[in-house]
Order: structure tokens, then C-alpha cells, then sequence
């Protein structure tokens, strides 16, 4: 897709939003393919649920979710709190500096979560173990 087109369908799509229903706004928040200028449109959305999918988008900019760390929504704060994409900077600021304790701490066991899945466990590393000294006592086997 050229430039020029990408850019008229963006025009296109928000001649479009201002009359789109709820849902279908929504879906075009989570849509990875989603232009950032529309994310940003719709991240300052009047309805809450649509700022909230937003959150959902893998590709949505770190500006716009630091916005919406501080959305006057509690719900949309919680979205954000435990969406595990998010990074643990923003997690982190949720987790000490949110007024809701609901939202801090989802953000405190969102951040533990991640953290479990990134470190190895230690059944994971037993494996990894076993595996590496496999070999070794193959051939010790063989020197027998």
C-alpha cells in the first residue's frame, strides 16, 4: 500500500467514525492495522469502552497509553492495568500512583505475571540442565 493511498484511507475512515456505533468503533480500536492518527482520535473518545479498546491494540503508541493511564475512567484505567502488553513502565506508575486500589492492584499482579512468564522456572531449568549434561553422559557412558 502506497502512502498516498494509506492516507486517503485514513481520511476515509474518519469522515466514518463520528457516525460508527459503538461496536464497530471498538473493533477498529483492537485492529493492529489501524492507523496511529485514528488510535489517537479514539483514545479521547466520549464513550469509555472505546477508549478502552484501544488498550487492547498491540501496536498502540506509548503516548497514547500513557494518556490513557491518567483516562478519568476507572474501568478504562483497569483495562490498561491488566492488559499484559502494556509496558511494566506504565504498569508500574498504575501500580503505585493509581487513587483506585482495584486498578493498582490488578497493575501490581499484572506485573508479576509477566515477570513469571519471562523468567525461566525451575522446572525449565532443571530441563535445560538435563539436557546439557546429556551428552556428557553419553560419553562417559561410552569411555566404560
Amino acid at each position: 500500500m502506497t502512502a498516498s493511498k494509506s492516507a486517503i484511507e485514513n481520511r476515509s475512515l474518519l469522515q466514518l467514525i463520528p457516525n460508527a456505533s459503538v461496536d464497530a468503533l471498538e473493533r477498529i480500536a483492537e485492529d493492529p492495522y489501524t492507523h496511529a492518527d485514528i488510535l489517537s482520535v479514539l483514545a479521547s473518545w466520549e464513550n469509555p469502552q472505546v477508549r478502552a479498546a484501544v488498550i487492547d491494540n498491540p501496536l498502540c503508541p506509548f503516548n497514547l497509553l500513557m494518556m490513557l493511564r491518567e483516562d478519568e475512567s476507572a474501568d478504562v484505567r483497569y483495562r490498561l492495568a491488566e492488559c499484559p502488553h502494556v509496558p511494566i513502565e506504565i504498569l508500574e506508575l498504575l501500580k503505585s500512583e493509581d487513587d483506585n486500589c482495584y486498578v493498582s492492584f490488578r497493575a501490581a499482579k499484572t506485573i508479576d505475571r509477566i515477570r513469571r512468564m519471562n523468567a525461566p522456572t525451575a522446572d525449565i531449568q532443571f530441563l535445560m540442565l538435563e539436557v546439557q549434561e546429556a551428552p556428557q553422559q553419553k560419553r562417559k557412558q561410552r569411555r566404560a
